[in-house]
């Protein structure tokens, strides 16, 4: 009887509390090493993400033989989206970001297909073309920690998925942020795009104020996006970007992006 080989462990790093808290766990022995380490870059990706990882994160992974590989989405694309208004828009037409819409006279919310094929799809393809990583060949870590059950609960049993917080070494997220501080680190950023419509006012705000470059382009994107669909809107109050009332107390109607579902 011939023996199955044992899946790849690919770490799917986000750039967040969780992930940074995963980091310092290999460094510190507490959990063994993957084969690989990657996040996906979409073009997109708000700078301080890259910035921690940078001088923080791989500086340290490096120092144990392990390095988060940064795969960009312009270079492993699978051809799902156009290129037009920076690829938000699915070949067939469909807008792919979880834009608010007005189509139908009243606000809604659509899902967003971005994750799928900006990230899941654009890491598979790198781990297929240059490692010959299939998903059938690999074990995909995500960063969910205890408290989050809703996400983590489907997984328990999976043979495709590692829970290195739940199943390798238990954490909450605050037990993850006192591992990041036992290390010396700094507070990880949130990692997320800077042009999600995922995002609450506040965060758009603080973009505004601190990364004004960033939401310039968010806005500039927006403009883009509503030439082809006048309907779409980044903002729950479904003005553009540079027009929303930043003093507003009506309660944001946005659900945080999963980003540790993003490679699933």
């Amino acid at each position: 009887m011939t023996r199955q080989k044992p899946r790849a462990n690919v770490w799917s790093y986000g750039g967040g509390t969780q992930s940074v808290a995963i980091a310092a766990l290999i460094i510190q022995g507490r959990l063994p090493k993957p084969d690989y380490a990657v996040i996906a870059d979409t073009g997109m990706e708000k700078q301080s993400t890259w910035d921690y990882m940078d001088n923080v994160t791989n500086p340290a992974l490096k120092s144990i033989g392990l390095e988060i590989v940064r795969v960009k989405r312009s270079e492993w694309e699978t051809g799902r989206s156009k290129g037009e208004a920076g690829g938000c828009f699915a070949a067939k037409g469909d807008i792919m970001i979880p834009v608010f819409t007005t189509e139908n006279g009243a606000t809604g919310k659509l899902r967003g297909f971005c994750s799928s094929a900006w990230k899941k799809e654009v890491v598979s393809r790198w781990l297929s073309k240059t490692h010959g990583v299939t998903e059938s060949k690999m074990r995909k870590w995500l960063g969910f920690s205890t408290d989050e059950p809703r996400r983590f609960v489907k997984h328990i049993d999976s043979e495709e998925v590692y829970l290195p917080l739940i199943a390798g070494v238990p954490h909450s997220r605050n037990q993850c942020v006192t591992t990041v501080k036992s290390m010396g680190w700094p507070t990880p950023p949130r990692s997320n795009c800077w042009m999600c419509p995922n995002q609450k006012t506040d965060e758009w705000l603080e973009t505004k104020l601190n990364r004004p470059e960033e939401f310039e382009k968010a806005v500039e994107l927006e403009r883009r996006v509503r030439a082809i669909d006048p309907h779409a809107w980044f903002h729950g109050q479904c003005v553009p970007l540079d027009q929303v009332d930043w003093n507003s107390t009506t309660p944001d109607k946005v659900r945080a992006c999963d980003s540790g579902e993003c490679f699933l």
